[in-house]
């Protein structure tokens, strides 16, 4: 995917992308 558009997405069970 984009890095924008995985960015906005929660990775699984963990944290947003966005934040780590």
């Amino acid at each position: 995917m984009f890095p924008s558009l995985a960015s906005q997405l929660p990775q699984g069970p963990g944290p947003p992308a966005e934040i780590e």
